[in-house]
């Protein structure tokens, strides 16, 4: 049986619940723990969620759409299908292990936040913002980065071999041992004062 929005009261601990269908649309959820839970055709568009914990939880078809994650903690959470635009995720406390799959993530922030083990997979990224962000190691494949903020950003060993339409200031952005591919990669040339020319 899927817990009702009434069940989610404040310091109440969810463990292995499967959550479909929840609208909790524009709610304030607060200081809630969530455990190897399941979230399907769930929408959480403009919520604030202040002082969540998630872990090892999965989102599929799910809405996002301006959330905020206020103080929230999620290590360990995939996110499937879901649409996130403009969702604040540099709210948060702490982000550990995040998977993004199939995602629509424009404008989304993620600004100033540490990203260990980051993943996204086929996602649209137009305008989502990593200004400052800790992005060593982490995975951007067939995303869509048209306009997409990564200055002052650490891309340490990054891969966005795959990826196109970033355009990443060289010289304001840590890109050291980061994997790129042509012809996306002469982007990075970008600011160099420089005349490119077929041979």
């Amino acid at each position: 049986m899927t817990p009702s929005l009434n069940a989610l009261n404040a310091g109440s601990l969810h463990r292995d619940a499967a959550f479909t269908e929840l609208d909790a649309k524009g709610f304030e959820l607060v200081d809630l723990e969530f455990d190897a839970c399941r979230f399907k055709d769930c929408s959480f568009a403009a919520a604030n969620l202040r002082r969540v914990r998630f872990s090892d939880c999965a989102f599929e078809n799910c809405d996002l759409t301006a959330a905020k994650l206020t103080g929230s903690r999620l290590r360990a959470v995939s996110f499937r299908n879901c649409r996130a635009g403009g969702a604040n995720f540099a709210a948060a406390s702490a982000l550990d292990e995040l998977t993004f799959t199939h995602c629509l993530l424009d404008h989304a922030a993620f600004a100033g936040a540490k990203l260990p083990r980051l993943s996204f997979d086929d996602c649209r990224l137009r305008e989502a913002d990593f200004a400052e962000a800790d992005l060593r190691a982490a995975i951007f494949t067939r995303c869509d980065l048209a306009r997409a903020r990564f200055v002052g950003a650490d891309l340490t060993g990054a891969d966005l071999r795959t990826s196109f339409s970033y355009e990443i200031d060289a010289f304001r952005t840590k890109i050291k041992k980061a994997r790129f591919s042509l012809p996306e990669a002469v982007s990075l040339l970008q600011g160099l004062d420089i005349i490119l020319e077929d041979s």
